[in-house]
C-alpha cells in the first residue's frame, strides 16, 4: 500500500486511494463479504488477471513474495515467475503483505543482487 500511496500523491489521486481503501476496509470487515472474495483467489480465478498475457514480457524481472501474505496469494507470485521468460522469484519467510514497510532492508538487498548479476 506505500508505493500505492506514493504513486496515488504523485498522480494527484491520494484522495480516490483513501476513498478506495475504505472501501476495501469495509468490505474485508463483513464476514460474508470477506469468504466470497477470499474464496475466489483460487489459482483457476486468475484468468482475468494479467497471467493471460505475462508470458509476453521479455525483461529481467524479480518477483518477491511473502510467504505469509493474505492479499496476494503466494501462487499468483510463483505463476508470475512461471511465465514470465526468465523471471527470478524471491520468497521472504516469515512475512506477509505489508513488505516494503517491514522488509524494507531485505528488499533492497534482493533488488542490488538481482541488479549486479
Amino acid at each position: 500500500m506505500h508505493l500505492a500511496k506514493h504513486f496515488a500523491s504523485l498522480a494527484g489521486k491520494s484522495e480516490k486511494l483513501q476513498q478506495i481503501s475504505g472501501w476495501r476496509r469495509k468490505l474485508m470487515s463483513q464476514p460474508v463479504a470477506r469468504s466470497l472474495l477470499m474464496s475466489r483467489m483460487r489459482q483457476e480465478d486468475a484468468v482475468d488477471t494479467v497471467e493471460k498475457e505475462i508470458h509476453k514480457l521479455q525483461i529481467p524481472t524479480l518477483v518477491i513474495a511473502a510467504d505469509s501474505d493474505e492479499t496476494i496469494p503466494l501462487w499468483h507470485c510463483e505463476t508470475y515467475a512461471n511465465e514470465i521468460p526468465g523471471a527470478e522469484l524471491a520468497i521472504i519467510p516469515n512475512s506477509t503483505h505489508g513488505l516494503p514497510q517491514t522488509q524494507a532492508q531485505i528488499m533492497a538487498k534482493l533488488i542490488c543482487e538481482f541488479l549486479n548479476n
